[in-house]
C-alpha cells in the first residue's frame, strides 16, 4: 500500500514524526489490526503537544475493538 510505504519511509528518518505515527495506526485500525493500532495511537496520545482530535481517534479505535472482541 503506497500510504503505508511513504508513512514507513518518514518513520525510517525521524521515528517520532507523529503524522506518520498517526497514518500508519489508522492503517492497522482499517486492516483490523486493533492492538497494533492502539500501540501507535497510545504513543502518540502521550506527547505533550497531541492535539485532542487524536484522542477521540484512539476512543473510537477502542470502541470499534469492542466490537470485534
Amino acid at each position: 500500500d503506497e500510504a503505508e510505504a511513504q508513512g514507513r519511509t518518514i518513520l525510517d528518518k525521524d521515528p517520532n514524526d507523529p503524522h506518520a505515527q498517526l497514518l500508519i495506526a489508522e492503517l492497522l485500525a482499517h486492516r483490523g489490526q486493533y492492538d497494533t493500532a492502539r500501540e501507535v495511537f497510545e504513543r502518540v496520545v502521550a506527547r505533550p503537544d497531541v492535539k485532542p482530535e487524536v484522542r477521540i481517534v484512539l476512543a473510537r479505535l477502542q470502541l470499534l475493538r469492542s466490537r470485534y472482541d
